[in-house]
């Protein structure tokens, strides 16, 4: 049981992060800068920087259906 907490850990601890930076770059974002500062922001506050984008930064992209010319 304690093996499988510790995977479930690692999991988060390492994987997570990756997942996230991998989904920022490929997301399409209003502003090329939000995509760089939240690309920073994920690698700079490495344990909590993923929780942020997933709180806030997830509403910032471009949905696909959405004109994004002005």
């Amino acid at each position: 049981m304690d093996s499988l907490i510790g995977l479930l850990i690692l999991i988060l601890w390492l994987i997570m992060p990756l997942v996230m930076l991998v989904n920022v770059a490929i997301s399409e974002f209003k502003d090329n800068i939000n995509k760089i500062v939240w690309i920073i922001i994920i690698l700079v506050l490495y344990p909590i920087g993923w929780i942020l984008y997933l709180i806030f930064g997830r509403k910032q992209r471009v949905k696909k259906g959405e004109n994004n010319e002005k």
